[in-house]
């Protein structure tokens, strides 16, 4: 394929890319803002609502805060504490308590021992608040008394919540942008195009599943048919190079140029595609460690994608808009720079030493010269 060619294919799958974006934009931010409720989760308002209840309880439920203190850092009571209080009371593996009435005897003791603390607590409290005359926020009362079933609807409301995209304890959205915003949007579809699949978006509705289905066949198919043609022409632009290196250097042996070519090749990809994005990333991302980053990276140009790490993701940070164009320039440029490692191995670097200057069986050339003839082979092969 000629170079006006790739060219050509190059424009048409970017704006492939761009069109999928735009598509999956269009139907996923609709479906988006139709299924998402203004607030699914609020826990403020589900424990004002449990307090509101008379108090029952199938399970024993230890009581404990971290939050609450007076003015001299007094805690009150640890977690240890709780627990050994009650830990030869009820079997917790099984989830059954002893199968007579002392044993609920004892449960209700503990349970009463532990209110009674409470109360010691938040008469601390009301005596610290007419001293200081500081408020006493609902959180720092020691006493949230659910039953196993509540706990467990309000844990899974929750997990629900972090998923829609909510801070599970203010129910309010943690980005300021839909989740199907087009820039998102846009790294999706090349995330599908390039088999990367993060897997942190995927389509919700039945006509996003099924266009991405479609979108998929063709974009996969494009996008191995536009990496290898364009790692063909990087491919004999390199092997012409070293042609030019032996010309120049006529003394110098095939091994060496072949040598010189891979060790060139390798430091300018572990510096341009690997160390470059790996600082940039690192810097960028808080919370990110420099094997975390580095780890990503392989990852991505890997094309696995386990979706573990994905930039341009951490709630409250924002982000250089250009910042996710420069990811997905990084992306496409690193496979293409693999395959055009895998390019060279296959039909150039491995037979250096037979194409410039190696000599050949039957050659009665010593000095390892290229003869006119194969000096014009060779020109004829990488001519575009």
């Amino acid at each position: 394929m000629r170079m006006r060619t790739t060219a050509v294919l190059f424009c048409g799958y970017v704006a492939y890319v761009i069109l999928g974006g735009g598509i999956f934009h269009y139907l996923e931010s609709e479906n988006e803002s139709q299924k998402r409720p203004p607030e699914i989760f609020d826990l403020k308002e589900m424990l004002e609502e449990q307090s509101e209840e008379y108090l029952t309880t199938t399970h024993t439920t230890h009581l404990h805060s971290q939050l609450v203190s007076t003015a001299g850092e007094k805690d009150y009571f640890s977690p240890e504490e709780t627990l050994s209080s009650t830990e030869g009371q009820h079997n917790m593996d099984t989830g059954y308590i002893s199968c007579d009435h002392q044993g609920l005897s004892e449960v209700l003791e503990s349970l009463r021992a532990k209110v009674r603390r409470v109360e010691d607590i938040i008469t601390d409290l009301h005596k610290d608040m007419n001293d200081t005359g500081r408020c006493v926020k609902t959180r720092d009362i020691p006493l949230v008394l659910l039953s196993y079933q509540e706990l467990e609807s309000i844990v899974r409301r929750a997990a629900q919540a972090g998923k829609e995209g909510m801070d599970p304890v203010t129910g309010q959205q943690e980005h300021n942008t839909t989740k199907w915003d087009f820039q998102a949007s846009l790294g999706f579809a090349l995330t599908v195009v390039t088999t990367i699949g993060y897997g942190h978006i995927a389509p919700a509705s039945a006509i996003g599943k099924a266009v991405c289905v479609l979108y998929a066949l063709f974009g996969i198919p494009l996008t191995a048919v536009l990496v290898t043609n364009v790692a063909h022409h990087v491919g004999n632009q390199i092997r012409k190079a070293a042609l030019k290196v032996h010309k120049d250097h006529p003394k110098w042996s095939p091994q060496r140029i072949k040598r010189l070519t891979g060790i060139t090749l390798l430091l300018l990809g572990v510096i341009f595609f690997v160390l470059l994005p790996t600082l940039v990333i690192w810097t960028v991302e808080p919370g990110w460690t420099f094997l975390e980053t580095l780890y990503y990276v392989f990852i991505s140009l890997s094309t696995i994608g386990f979706g573990d790490y994905v930039v341009g993701q951490q709630a409250g940070v924002t982000y250089w808009p250009g910042y996710i164009i420069l990811i997905f320039t990084w992306i496409l440029c690193g496979i293409e720079y693999l395959a055009t490692i895998f390019e060279l191995i296959s039909l150039g670097i491995k037979g250096l030493d037979t194409r410039i200057g190696g000599p050949r069986k039957g050659d009665g050339d010593r000095n390892g010269d290229v003869g006119q003839e194969e000096r014009q082979d060779l020109c004829r092969e990488t001519t575009v």
